[in-house]
């Protein structure tokens, strides 16, 4: 019995087909994904309250401000929107005042 060697492929293995198809990795166990960053209190509560009583407005947003660059939360834009809506009723409260207060003094010089 004589082959060319040119034929020769090796031993011949017998294909099997497979039962089943190649498994998955089974997912991986552990710390959930953290979530979006939590919004400051405070800094809400800045925005609310410069709407109904401005000068707690003013200190929630400067508390919140502070908290924020600590804690690194969400929120700022909301502490600064609270404490810009604060301060400017704050100025109109004052020029109110003044004016009545201008007023007053006119009419109390002006009585004989």
């Amino acid at each position: 019995m004589s082959q060319d060697p040119q034929d020769w492929q090796g031993p011949q293995v017998p294909q099997v087909p497979q039962p089943y198809a190649q498994q998955g990795y089974w997912p991986v166990y552990g710390y959930p994904p953290p979530g979006p960053p939590r919004t400051n209190a405070m800094a809400i509560l800045s925005l609310v309250f410069a709407f109904l009583f401005f000068p707690l407005g003013i200190v929630f947003g400067h508390v919140a401000r502070h908290q924020i660059q600590r804690s690194g939360e969400d929120g700022d834009g909301l502490a600064i929107a609270g404490l810009v809506i604060g301060y400017v009723q704050l100025v109109i409260a004052a020029m109110i005042i003044a004016f009545f207060v201008l007023i007053v003094m006119f009419l109390v010089s002006a009585v004989p």
